[in-house]
């Protein structure tokens, strides 16, 4: 989807990416939660958009939200319900 965006609207700066991400691994019990490859591929995608924050719920996953955390720091926000955010 960044690439996307960049093609669709060359120039512009990227501000945010909202929506849920859906970052667990899908291996079921026993398994890792978190898809470290996707974490991995989404930060690699906001290379060179370091003012753009990345925000997401609880279908991100909680490891997912907490590996997110340690690399964008505060840049990273939790969605809820009846949130404003201004761009």
């Amino acid at each position: 989807m960044l690439l996307a965006a960049q093609e669709r609207f060359p120039g512009r700066s990227l501000k945010a990416v909202v929506g849920g991400l859906h970052l667990l691994d899908g291996k079921g019990p026993g398994g890792p939660a978190v898809d470290e490859e996707g974490v991995e591929a989404l930060l690699r995608a906001l290379a060179g958009h370091e003012r753009a924050r990345v925000v997401t719920g609880h279908c991100t996953g909680e490891g997912a939200m907490a590996l997110l955390g340690e690399r964008l720091g505060g840049r990273l926000v939790r969605m809820s319900t009846g949130m404003r955010m201004e761009l």
